[in-house]
């Protein structure tokens, strides 16, 4: 049952250069069956090395429940020895669970394992409509939104130059985005794009005050090419189509029963 199962581990690093990094790295994963798909140096943060690796199990067993990818992530956290495998929030949702880790172990400053079920790896169509809701007019919507807490999302398409750059352009936007980041699903799209989404958890703040904090941790102080739209609680930023990296981001907010 365990063989539809794929961990994939991204870490920071602190070392001096290539070779060092990678000497953390395999010892970190010495109780770990894994290949290693990247080792990177990050341009923003020199010393800082970003490691991407994948691995199975045939003892992970998959009784087609969340508990039992939680159980996967923390048997994966285990093996790496991970200060607070036992403790640390896993989140679950199939086709994945994922936790993230900050300084798990000397010399790494940050760690995400996620395990993903490869047997259904696309997350699920968002409904069209709502039934039974029957009409509401404004004030109606108003009273109601009120009511309710405030979700956001991020998804981002990614253009890979390999298929072993994912877990880079994701770690790096997991920083971006926060503590509070989870990676809820991934889908491969046509033209070598894979779009990624993140839940960024429940506000009370107001949707639109949401969106906009959230492209802060985005983009900086004074973001740009942003196109807000929908009163402010969706935003769309575009970026160079034809070259490797992040293409397209887009920021929402959602209410929610609280």
């Amino acid at each position: 049952m365990g063989n539809n199962l794929l961990a994939i581990v991204t870490m920071t690093v602190a070392a001096r250069d290539e070779t060092a990094a990678g000497a953390v790295v395999d010892e970190v994963t010495a109780h770990l069956r894994h290949t290693r798909q990247m080792l990177a140096a990050d341009p923003r943060r020199p010393g800082r090395w970003t490691a991407v690796l994948h691995a199975t199990d045939p003892g992970w067993s998959d009784d087609g429940s969340d508990d039992s990818l939680t159980a996967a992530v923390r048997a994966v956290l285990r093996r790496l020895r991970a200060a607070g495998a036992e403790t640390v929030e896993v989140s679950a949702a199939r086709p994945t669970a994922s936790a993230a880790l900050h300084n798990p172990s000397a010399a790494v400053e940050w760690l995400l394992a996620e395990v993903w079920d490869n047997s259904d790896n696309s997350p699920e169509p968002e409904s069209e409509e709502l039934e039974g809701i029957g009409h509401l007019d404004p004030a109606d919507l108003a009273e109601l939104a009120a009511m309710l807490d405030t979700h956001l999302w991020v998804q981002a398409d990614l253009r890979l130059a390999d298929p072993q750059t994912s877990g880079q352009y994701v770690a790096d936007l997991t920083r971006r985005l926060g503590d509070k980041a989870v990676l809820t699903g991934q889908q491969r799209l046509d033209g070598g794009l894979l779009r990624v989404l993140f839940h960024l958890g429940v506000t009370s703040t107001d949707p639109a005050r949401a969106v906009h904090t959230a492209i802060g941790r985005l983009s900086g102080p004074a973001p740009a090419g942003w196109v807000v739209d929908h009163g402010g609680t969706s935003a769309v930023w575009t970026g160079e189509m034809a070259r490797p990296g992040i293409t397209r981001i887009e920021v929402r907010a959602t209410h929610a029963p609280g």
